[in-house]
């Protein structure tokens, strides 16, 4: 929402709240004149039967000292006409002529007119004469004004809070729409560092000639950049919050792994040991918060060991249950000691240590993700910390291989050079390949050769707010189409694959998946 938002929607409750007192003011004006003109009506019927009984008895001036007497409170004059249509009297007896004028503007206006006739019997014949009633049409409008005015004060406070309400919202769809432009320019930055960073690991891992102390530089240099992208992963997508997610553990615990590597600069070991099973380590929990659980993890191992040491992380997969333990050769913790280092606020051993991170990981494991975390540990020999995490069966788009048999070429979209490169390297010499940079190449391309019995790989992000799941719904090749996106881990792209039984191939694995 725009500043120019906010403006709007305050003027509009403004003239909402202007529009209900105006109707209630006319509401309270036209109530009050209603019920003074029926008021006015039921003392002029009583006035009018008393003035009857006098003019039939002739005695006018009884009429004058009792209605004189009266004061008229409920009229502004009082006027008697005979049968002949003279004025016979009138009261009080200072009253303006000019009142009498019903046919004045000003007087229909300001003045209400009863006219009673006098019969002397009840068959309305033998007419005796004609009195007006002239009675103040708005005598009422000052005790309804400060009705009105009292109810106003009244809603004051509820004005208030309406307005604070309205800003309140402004502020909180602002707050989201500026976190969802920082996710979405994240997934952008993410994209467009991945890809490149992938296609590199692949070409390191290919090439030979390089001494082990330049593959290190480069390795530290592809998991600094892996790091910031890991980053840009903290921006929150609250619009993505209520999709399923499907995060692979291994992935996650090769990334903070690499991470911390990087940070450590190589003064202490650390390993990856996945059993075949990793493949299947999907989880339903949060990337982010899984990222932090065992960045927490491998952070206390690491300030365990006293100067250079050794840390392995394992992982399988069995009855269900991710099982990750994360083992030191630290300094080791005291058995009367290890029973606590779960608890909120405790740390052992370390000066700057808030005792935040594993009672926060505890907290995360097994309440948010239905796990379970635990730590044995030996004085002066080290520490293992378990986390078991039920098993989410891996989503329908998930593709465990490659199948190229029968198939007579393959097509690749990917809007970056280095993503083609990579697969150049993968296909070489198992199967003809052609390569697109543009969507309406491909478009065109594939207009002209339906034929073909065809696998077409995919990126998802092709640039100019293309993306591949619109080229691939679009010609309805799902059946045929490998979805091959960095940004795999996106839970809106990951529901959109499953709803249309769409293979997904995070690109991290286009060096590792099998062809056959």
């Amino acid at each position: 929402m725009k500043s120019s938002d906010l403006k709007k929607n305050l003027r509009e409750l403004e003239t909402r709240i202007f529009l209900i007192y105006l109707v209630a003011l006319v509401f309270f004006l036209g109530l009050s004149i209603f019920a003074n003109q029926i008021l006015r009506e039921q003392a002029a019927s009583q006035a009018t039967s008393f003035i009857k009984r006098m003019v039939k008895l002739g005695d006018f001036k009884e009429i004058i000292i009792t209605l004189s007497q009266a004061k008229l409170p409920h009229f502004n004059g009082v006027v008697y006409y005979d049968n002949q249509n003279t004025q016979v009297f009138s009261l009080p007896a200072d009253l303006d002529p000019q009142i009498l004028n019903q046919s004045r503007v000003t007087n229909q206006f300001l003045y209400g007119y009863i006219n009673s006739e006098l019969y002397f019997d009840q068959n309305s014949k033998n007419k005796l004469g004609n009195i007006i009633f002239i009675y103040d049409r708005f005598s009422y409008v000052n005790i309804v004004m400060g009705i009105w005015l009292f109810l106003v004060i009244l809603s004051m406070p509820l004005i208030r809070s309406s307005r604070k309400a309205v800003i309140m919202r402004y502020e909180k769809d602002l707050q989201i729409n500026i976190e969802l432009a920082r996710a979405e320019l994240a997934r952008k930055v993410r994209h467009d560092i991945r890809s490149p960073l992938f296609s590199l690991q692949g070409f390191l891992a290919a090439t030979k000639s390089l001494s082990s102390n330049e593959r290190r530089v480069l390795d530290r240099i592809v998991n600094r950049v892996f790091g910031i992208i890991a980053d840009l992963e903290e921006v929150p997508n609250t619009a993505l919050s209520d999709l399923s997610n499907y995060t692979s553990v291994s992935e996650i615990i090769k990334e903070v792994v690499k991470e911390k590597q990087l940070q450590q600069r190589g003064h202490i070991e650390m390993l990856c040991q996945f059993e075949p099973t990793e493949f299947l380590s999907y989880t339903g929990l949060n990337r982010v918060q899984l990222s932090r659980v065992i960045s927490n993890v491998l952070d206390n191992s690491i300030e365990a060991q006293e100067g250079s040491g050794k840390i392995i992380v394992s992982l399988r997969v069995a009855l269900g249950t991710n099982m990750i333990r994360i083992t030191d050769t630290g300094k080791g913790i005291p058995s009367d000691i290890l029973p606590k280092i779960f608890d909120k606020n405790f740390s052992f051993n370390k000066p700057n240590g808030s005792g935040i991170g594993l009672s926060s990981a505890k907290e995360f494991i097994e309440i948010m993700g239905h796990g379970k975390i635990s730590a044995t540990s030996k004085e002066e020999i080290g520490t293992e910390i378990s986390i078991e995490l039920p098993v989410k069966n891996y989503p329908s788009w998930w593709l465990d291989r490659i199948k190229i048999q029968g198939i007579d070429q393959v097509a690749i979209l990917d809007d970056q050079e280095t993503s083609h490169d990579a697969w150049r390297m993968k296909l070489k010499g198992i199967i003809k390949c052609i390569h697109f940079t543009r969507a309406d190449e491909f478009a065109l391309w594939l207009k002209n050769n339906e034929g073909l019995n065809m696998l077409y790989l995919i990126d998802f992000d092709l640039g100019k707010g293309k993306t591949g799941i619109e080229i691939i719904t679009g010609f309805n090749i799902m059946n045929k189409s490998i979805l091959v996106t960095g940004n795999y881990d996106d839970p809106k792209i990951q529901a959109s694959c499953e709803s249309l039984m769409l293979k997904l191939l995070p690109k991290p694995l286009i060096a590792e998946i099998p062809i056959i």
